[in-house]
């Protein structure tokens, strides 16, 4: 999805991976899936900028 001149969101695949779990301090397996990547447009960032 596209915003002209604001930014750009992508979907992007996430790896597996092990995390925490913080109530028992045990070790866990996340699976695989897709996260959302946010690239800043030229505009947004002149804005930002100044």
């Amino acid at each position: 999805m596209r915003l002209n001149g604001f930014c750009t969101f992508e979907k992007t695949s996430a790896a597996a991976r092990t995390g925490r779990n913080l109530m028992t301090g045990g070790f866990m397996r996340i699976s695989s899936g897709s996260k959302p990547k946010f690239t800043p447009g030229t505009t947004f960032k002149h804005l930002v900028k100044d």
